[in-house]
């Protein structure tokens, strides 16, 4: 008989849509319109997962839609790496959608996975106070879920470091110092930063020797840099932010062509520290032939528009 992965999609989605209906199922939860697993127990995940002919290249598991308790996401990766280790792992594109508990099971995963080119995290928490009375039973503010999270994924830097092939990465709810990753020669970055530390595994070749004692974080969290000649960061093709960026303007990125900011909220220093980043970066840019993009959103009392802000980027470019 051959496995459920022959079958054409149609068919697969069919049968895990009358799976829901069926009292095999094990714990599928039928509330929501797409049958999501409750489980990694369940028979037929169980079963599609280990009878797959071909390995996967690319895995994407959410773990946010179904109860805080059920860590799915991290339990049905493991699952699948866990098969007989002759098989090859040719795994390039991973995305996970992780709630706490899956963040707190995420320790489990200690495959090498060196052919990861391409790594999409997203840390789910839409009530901090009610997600850590479930995850840890304490009320406590943002900053003080960082500082856990952070030690939660202390084992699993070491699977992340492995993937030296890594070309793109995307954070969201998470700053770049709490998951570790080969930093040093991404071409292509999406996420948040939070702290200095995120600043120094970011723009790690900008550093260099610089030791991270020259960095410090002053009582109103802003951060204060070196006042030195502005840092290159050469490796940076793609850059997409969604917080604040106050220390932007100390790095230079010779051979960025992408850039986007999302800002959430209102920030009236947003538009002269765009037009001050932009001057600094591209006066000493590398590739002037290079196709700049500049993408600019919810900047309401910025008074900087989207096409206002590509023109600034091409201005510089002339």
């Amino acid at each position: 008989m051959a496995p459920i992965w022959f079958l054409p999609a149609e068919i697969i989605a069919e049968i895990i849509t009358l799976a829901t209906n069926d009292d095999n199922g094990d714990g599928l939860d039928t509330h929501h319109s797409m049958p999501w697993v409750s489980s990694h127990a369940c028979r037929l995940w169980r079963n599609v997962t280990l009878s797959t002919a071909a390995p996967w290249s690319r895995v994407y598991v959410d773990d946010t839609t179904r109860g805080r308790n059920h860590p799915f996401a991290v339990q049905f990766l493991h699952l699948y790496l866990a098969r007989p280790k002759e098989l090859p792992y040719p795994l390039h594109t991973l995305e996970l959608d992780l709630c706490l508990p899956g963040l707190k099971t995420l320790s489990m995963l200690v495959a090498n996975l060196p052919k990861l080119t391409v790594l999409r995290l997203s840390v789910e928490v839409v009530n901090t106070g009610d997600a850590c009375q479930v995850a840890f039973g304490l009320p406590m503010d943002q900053e003080t879920l960082l500082d856990i999270i952070s030690r939660a994924l202390a084992r699993p830097v070491d699977t992340f470091l492995s993937a030296q092939l890594l070309s793109d990465v995307y954070l969201e709810g998470i700053g770049t110092s709490h998951v570790g990753v080969p930093l040093k020669q991404l071409p292509r970055f999406a996420g948040d930063i939070f702290r200095v530390e995120d600043y120094i595994s970011l723009f790690k070749d900008a550093f260099g020797a610089c030791r991270v004692g020259v960095l410090d974080s002053v009582y109103d969290r802003a951060l204060v840099f070196p006042q030195r000649s502005v840092m290159a960061c050469s490796t940076l093709a793609t850059l997409s932010l969604y917080t604040e960026t106050p220390c932007l303007r100390f790095f230079r990125l010779p051979i960025l062509q992408y850039f986007r900011i999302e800002e959430r909220k209102d920030n009236v220093e947003l538009k002269s520290l765009l037009l001050r980043w932009a001057r600094i970066s591209m006066l000493s840019s590398e590739s002037r032939g290079a196709h700049w993009k500049l993408s600019c959103l919810k900047c309401r009392r910025s008074n900087i528009h989207p096409c206002q802000a590509s023109s600034i980027f091409q201005g510089g470019l002339t």
